[in-house]
């Protein structure tokens, strides 16, 4: 993901907040599968494919000779599997091709019915986890999150024409951790219908060699796993004063190499506070009554996404958005 900063003037505190993704984990199953054919919704409640090809699930309960058994699967073949990987919570996560071979423009999608329709006007946090399939061709762009009042389809197994409002402008090549895909919106219309997937044609896809792809047949192509989706309101905080939240009290920015978020406080008269949230709303770090002009906080350890910077003094609060 791009390291981006944005001022914003609310942001989501609550790690409450309802989910209004049904069956977020995919860990309600209709029927368990076995093997390398399978259909998203006649196994996994809730979810369907919007067109003609079928993502896969896989769980950590089957039979280890499945083509679909995670984490290390005992399949002999003939078709290669995608690489190992346990899902980022629970025993279930579904994965997706999002490119294949050049010029086919073959694409999987994974939908679902919102459980309420989005409010016009109001924001909300979109995010998944995804990680590529570490015996997989490569990695590409591109992978997103689509909201639309209807449920778009195609009699095909092509591409769904799109935009999304959430995507990922990098290529995502991590394969051993699970990576948070996630931002704001706001909605512009009553949304219902939830599409992750890839929404660009070949032509327009950045691509990258996995150093770790298995040149095993049936291992072409862009691969990812997909796990805990979610869309939820993003609240305001109800003890910031908004007249004043516009004024700046501090500037910061995040250093690619050692991860380290730099933050000038403006003020250096005036006692202040920081907190950092996480994209769910949960409190990852915090001190009160800074004094000291220049701080950093080490981000090495948290997972990439999406985090809100907050700094708070007796005169005004700022908040900013941090994409790791």
């Amino acid at each position: 993901m791009k390291i981006l900063f944005y001022s914003i003037l609310t942001f989501s505190l609550s790690a409450s907040a309802q989910n209004l993704v049904p069956n977020p984990d995919f860990e309600n199953v209709i029927e368990t599968t076995c093997g390398i054919d399978g259909d998203l919704a006649t196994s996994i409640e809730e979810w369907e494919n919007p067109n003609l090809a079928t993502p896969l699930a896989y769980y950590t309960s089957i039979d280890p000779t499945c083509y679909n058994y995670q984490p290390f699967s005992t399949y002999p073949g003939p078709i290669g599997v995608k690489g190992s990987q346990t899902p980022h919570s629970g025993e279930v996560m579904v994965g997706l091709w999002i490119y294949t071979i050049e010029g086919l423009n073959q694409r999987q999608y994974v939908q679902i019915e919102l459980s309420e329709n989005l409010i016009v006007g109001e924001e909300y946090i979109v995010s998944f986890y995804t990680t590529l399939a570490d015996s997989i061709e490569k990695g590409a762009n591109g992978l997103g999150a689509y909201l639309s009042t209807d449920a778009p389809s195609l009699a095909s197994d092509g591409v769904l024409d799109f935009d999304p409002q959430v995507v990922s402008e990098e290529v995502i090549m991590e394969r051993e951790d699970w990576i948070l895909v996630s931002d704001t919106i706001t909605a512009d219309a009553a949304m219902s219908f939830l599409t992750i997937g890839h929404f660009e044609d070949d032509a327009s896809t950045s691509l990258l060699t996995n150093p770790t792809a298995s040149g095993k047949p049936g291992t072409y192509g862009a691969y990812y796993f997909i796990d805990d989706v979610s869309v939820e309101l993003y609240e305001d905080v109800s003890s910031i004063n908004t007249h004043i939240i516009d004024v700046k009290v501090m500037s910061a920015f995040l250093n690619r190499n050692d991860n380290l978020l730099n933050i000038s406080l403006l003020d250096e008269q005036e006692k202040s506070s920081i907190q950092l949230y996480n994209a769910f709303g949960q409190l990852v770090y915090t001190t009160d009554e800074i004094v000291e002009a220049n701080i950093q906080i080490d981000m090495s350890g948290l997972e990439n996404g999406l985090y809100i910077l907050k700094c708070e003094n007796n005169k005004a609060v700022q908040t900013l958005k941090v994409v790791k």
